[in-house]
């Protein structure tokens, strides 16, 4: 009997890069607990995607090209092995249609621009372009471009009058150099890791793994205190 996986490309940018054994624990069933986000941040997040109508030019944005479409699914090709069938899912924010030809995939990030942080978005970008481009059921869409839009917006103007959208925040891009063909390497680390029988080592700064090992210390010592 085969198994399924998903790969989802936003947890190449945080809980595969974060934390080996974490992601081993998640895919056996063992999440780590969930953090809720803000309702403000769920609210900004379908402003953007209303703001940003098909067929709008991003010139102005430094993106030479026009909306797509915003909030599209994306179901890869199997990239599994025997056994086992692997594939690349999610949902991208924001595509466009490039001027020079193909097609660019960008994803909002609400914070303040930070280039020293852009090659962490490289594997989730290249995941959204991989699915684009070899995509299970729909037609193949050839990705040429990808990038950030930073989201830095202004608390102060939600608690007064009600602004407007361009009142909330600024909006800037960054672009995202893709590696498609490196993402197949790390696609097969990753089953490489799902596949294994213990867990690698955590992270080392991964909080959620020192939080357990604080407990199974605590534990440890309950239990000796005890005998």
């Amino acid at each position: 009997m085969s198994r399924s996986i998903w790969f989802a490309p936003s947890q190449l940018a945080y809980l595969w890069m974060e934390c080996k054994r974490c992601y081993w624990l998640h895919h056996k069933g063992l999440k780590r607990p969930r953090t809720e986000f803000a309702p403000i941040f769920n609210r900004l997040d379908q402003a953007l995607k209303k703001e940003f109508a098909k067929g709008m030019r991003l010139d102005w944005l430094g993106i030479p090209g026009q909306v797509h479409s915003t909030g599209g699914k994306v179901c890869s090709v199997d990239l599994g092995r025997s056994g086992i069938e692997a594939r690349v899912f999610g949902e991208y924010d924001l595509l466009v249609t490039m001027e020079g030809g193909g097609f660019g995939v960008y994803d909002f990030k609400v914070t303040r621009p930070n280039t020293e942080k852009i090659a962490k978005y490289t594997p989730q970008l290249s995941a959204y372009a991989f699915a684009l481009e070899n995509p299970d059921r729909h037609k193949p869409m050839s990705v040429t471009a990808a990038g950030l839009i930073y989201v830095d917006f202004n608390l102060a103007t939600l608690v007064e009058t009600p602004p407007t959208l361009t009142d909330m925040y600024t909006l800037s891009h960054e672009p995202v150099p893709l590696d498609v063909p490196g993402l197949r390497s790390v696609l097969a680390e990753m089953l490489d890791v799902i596949d294994r029988d213990r867990p690698p080592a955590s992270g080392p700064d991964c909080p959620y793994c020192a939080h357990a090992n604080r407990l199974a210390a605590l534990a440890a010592d309950l239990r000796g205190a005890h005998q």
